[in-house]
């Protein structure tokens, strides 16, 4: 203990964890490798964790199904339960779903026996393993028997396994993956609010500020109760990157479930990579035009352009938007020093104006050029 530095005044743990789901501290009395040893399977290991650590089985059943439903959403199926996981047919739906491919077997929506059941449960892994998302040996006979930790640990397998490799992140190891999530979301919230120290997922998020942090929100100076405030985040979230409410604030307390937490963030980070690179797509094509004297007002008003746009184009748009009549304007670009060079007005070949992508100014131009 005296050796991890990073958890100095911490209580740790020996934990074991098991399928990447199942997760328990060890007694004083425990032999660690004799239990190893005894369970003799590559899917379990032994991790020094920060105690009080919480696993909520009935939380993560819950993320998990809002998980589950937020991807069939496209699919218009809904899962009440994921023990309806056991005869195989919605495992086999989320499979396609997820890697965009066709199961080539028969499948059976409506299974009355059991051997039908197994089909489907086996079509489905073989797909997953196919694609290079590997479940940890053969559990076909427990989710028949609707065993709901394996349940849940095969869809935890799949979501990390296939979600790590859209985000760029390791998908061999589930720790491995879970450190370099924490650490997205560290780099994330120092970013947007260096003052918040991040050590886990637990004891770190039990209010709205890590959130907002991480969701590039500014943290409201209004008094509110713990529950308003990530409520509102949670809200912002979604209206901002399309982020489910897996979560809800009551779920942020002592009790949190640490999986619920990181499958939260998986889709956080997926949803928020994904927008954000739209967004830098759409600058390498687009010009900004700040316009000004234009309109009743002599304000400044700020317009976007495809980079393909032309002169007369810009022209339109900017009388289209402000209402006004712009027959009249030069477009200049602002060097460094805040000099302004004049790129085009009327009096060019606007057929042969071939704009950079960047931030341009469009300003009503007097009789004589400036």
């Amino acid at each position: 203990q005296k050796k991890l530095k990073h958890f100095k005044g911490k209580n740790i743990g020996l934990f074991l964890i098991q399928e990447g789901a199942h997760i328990r501290c060890l007694t004083d009395e425990e032999n660690p490798v004799s239990i190893l040893k005894e369970l003799e399977t590559k899917s379990s290991q032994l991790a020094f964790l920060i105690r009080g650590s919480a696993h909520n089985t009935a939380m993560r059943n819950k993320t998990l199904l809002g998980w589950l439903n937020y991807r069939l959403d496209e699919k218009k199926i809904k899962v009440n339960d994921l023990h309806q996981l056991s005869d195989g047919y919605i495992l086999a739906i989320l499979s396609e779903v997820i890697l965009n491919k066709k199961i080539k077997d028969k499948l059976y929506e409506k299974p009355k026996y059991k051997t039908q059941k197994i089909h489907n449960i086996k079509s489905a892994l073989k797909l997953l393993r196919e694609n290079k998302i590997n479940i940890d040996g053969d559990p076909t006979k427990e989710i028949e028997a609707a065993n709901l930790e394996v349940i849940q640990s095969v869809l935890w397998k799949i979501l990390y396994r296939h979600q790590a490799r859209q985000i760029n992140l390791p998908q061999d190891d589930d720790l491995i993956y879970i450190g370099s999530l924490l650490e997205w979301c560290k780099e994330r919230i120092e970013y947007y609010d260096s003052s918040l120290a991040i050590e886990d997922f637990h004891h770190s998020f039990q209010d709205a500020a890590p959130y907002n942090a991480i969701f590039g929100m500014a943290v409201v100076s209004d008094p509110k109760s713990k529950w308003e405030n990530l409520s509102d985040a949670f809200i912002n979230a979604n209206k901002k990157y399309g982020i489910p409410f897996l979560l809800d604030p009551n779920d942020i307390n002592d009790s949190l479930d640490d999986l619920s937490l990181i499958i939260y963030f998986t889709v956080c980070c997926q949803q928020i990579k994904a927008i954000e690179e739209q967004t830098e797509a759409k600058q390498l094509h687009t010009i900004k035009v700040a316009v000004e004297g234009f309109g009743k007002s002599d304000g400044t008003a700020l317009l976007e352009f495809p980079i393909t746009a032309k002169y007369t184009q810009i022209r339109e748009g900017i009388s289209y938007h402000l209402n006004c009549d712009c027959s009249k304007f030069g477009l200049y670009q602002q060097t460094e020093d805040g000099i302004r060079i004049l790129v085009e007005d009327d009096e060019g070949d606007e057929e042969e104006l071939r704009f950079q992508s960047g931030f341009f100014i469009a300003r009503k131009m007097n009789k004589a050029k400036i």
